[in-house]
């Protein structure tokens, strides 16, 4: 058993060991010293995000000169490094181009219940304090409204947009061309490459009509696309595809068309752009917002626009709504 003298002696050794720690940690720092490491730290957060921002802006540039499956392959593989992106820039001046970036690729190829999850993206670009990407982020919301049906909404962001920056006038544009839903089709008749002059006189209950300033490997990967939607869904007795051109060269589109799938079943139209008032015609009958744009025409002999800028991961669901 330890003699009281021990405890004692032990006692105040204690107590001067914890206060010489308490000394020790409590000194205080030089706040220039604290503020250089501070600084260091961010500029060094900066730099590793700019190398980031910088690869996936490189991988998006490169997948340009791609073949278009390829170039569908490399984006879709950005899913990773875009959420990456985003959760090592949060709080950064690099949030908003993250923010803006995944909200664009959700749009375009994320899974069917994508639309909620844009929104939640959008809404947090909105809210910072940082402007970059907050316009481009209220284009993407255009897109949103339309797809979600809030056309009234989608035309006001659209008119102020194209108020703020005429380049988005084709936002407005991309309103007027969803607000022909309902009425009867524009022009239909042209030259017939592959199938009739005017194909609405086929018997099919549906049309998708694709719109194309010319034929080339982008427009057949995209009309391939269109194909397997239908096929997927069981409806190769039920919508037909229509592609509606200005091919510079003819022969040549017709070659790249039927280089489709045997049995594809598709029609391709040729538009002569030469001819000032037919092209006039075709555009402004249908109010081609931009191109390559879509329709899906219903049944019936007027052929009346149900649906517009369809994607092909919507065709099965919309069709069989509507049937």
């Amino acid at each position: 058993m330890p003699s009281l003298d021990r405890c004692a002696v032990s006692l105040p050794l204690a107590l001067v060991v914890a206060v010489m720690l308490t000394a020790c940690v409590s000194a205080p720092r030089d706040p220039a010293e604290t503020q250089r490491a501070i600084q260091a730290r961010g500029e060094a957060r900066d730099q590793a995000l700019l190398a980031l921002a910088q690869q996936i802006d490189d991988r998006l540039a490169a997948a340009k000169a791609l073949p278009p499956a390829e170039r569908l392959a490399l984006k879709r593989g950005l899913r990773g490094d875009l959420q990456r992106f985003l959760d090592e820039s949060v709080g950064s001046r690099h949030e908003n181009k993250a923010l803006y970036y995944l909200a664009d690729w959700q749009f375009e190829l994320g899974p069917a219940d994508r639309i909620a999850v844009v929104e939640a993206l959008l809404d947090r670009l909105q809210l910072k304090e940082y402007p970059a990407f907050q316009g481009n982020g209220q284009d993407l919301r255009v897109l949103v409204r339309l797809r979600q049906g809030r056309a009234a909404d989608a035309r006001a962001i659209a008119t102020a947009r194209a108020q703020a920056v005429p380049e988005s006038r084709w936002l407005v544009d991309l309103c007027d061309f969803h607000a022909r839903i309902g009425k009867p089709a524009g022009r239909t008749q042209g030259k017939g490459l592959v199938g009739p002059d005017d194909p609405v006189t086929l018997p099919t209950a549906w049309q998708w009509w694709i719109f194309a300033g010319n034929v080339d490997e982008d427009l057949i990967f995209l009309v391939k696309r269109h194909l397997d939607a239908i096929t997927k869904a069981g409806l190769r007795d039920t919508v037909k595809v229509v592609v509606a051109a200005a091919a510079a060269q003819p022969l040549r589109a017709a070659a790249l068309f039927n280089g489709l799938p045997d049995g594809h079943g598709a029609n391709l139209v040729w538009i002569d752009a030469n001819e000032a008032e037919t092209w006039k015609t075709w555009r402004t009958s249908w109010g081609w917002p931009i191109l390559p744009c879509n329709a899906l025409l219903g049944a019936g002999p007027d052929r009346r626009i149900l649906a517009v800028q369809v994607t092909p991961e919507e065709l099965g669901t919309l069709v069989g709504q509507k049937k």
